[in-house]
């Protein structure tokens, strides 16, 4: 259970992570 709840937040700090850098790039 509590491995397959971690997998989405993972997933989101992936994102956030591909956001941060994507942001940064624009700049």
């Amino acid at each position: 259970m509590l491995h397959a709840a971690a997998i989405p937040i993972h997933d989101m700090v992936i994102q956030h992570d591909t956001v941060s850098l994507n942001i940064g790039q624009l700049k």
